[in-house]
């Protein structure tokens, strides 16, 4: 792991256990936002917010048309897609795996929605 990463992640520890856990929620919520519209713009925020909102998973998919994706991804509205792909796209939570080269070859199980496959693929 990178330096900066495990300061990162010793800092976020301490933090949660020094405050309540409310505040950590929401403080992490707020940090979230910002992160999305820095990387995506206020137009990617507003499209994931959309799609955030609780409620029945079972209806259509929809499409997401973020901008450091050359595809369109899908998701369930109002399911845990959103969140993950905020985790996986957004805040590119595996940057610190990324290959030395382009991958030749992603298998996806269909362990989840597809989001680390999109994220792997090459632009």
């Amino acid at each position: 792991m990178r330096a900066s990463i495990i300061v990162a992640d010793r800092l976020r520890r301490f933090v949660r256990k020094a405050i309540p856990a409310r505040l950590y929620k929401a403080l992490a919520e707020f940090y979230n936002q910002c992160i999305v519209a820095r990387r995506v713009g206020f137009r990617g925020l507003q499209q994931l917010n959309t799609l955030r909102v609780p409620g029945d998973s079972s209806g259509p998919m929809k499409a997401l048309d973020l901008p450091n994706l050359n595809h369109l991804l899908w998701v369930r509205p109002g399911s845990s897609d959103v969140i993950e792909v905020v985790h996986t796209i957004v805040r590119e939570c595996y940057g610190q795996y990324e290959p030395l080269r382009p991958p030749k070859f992603i298998i996806d199980a269909g362990a989840n929605i597809g989001d680390s496959t999109c994220w792997f693929l090459p632009i």
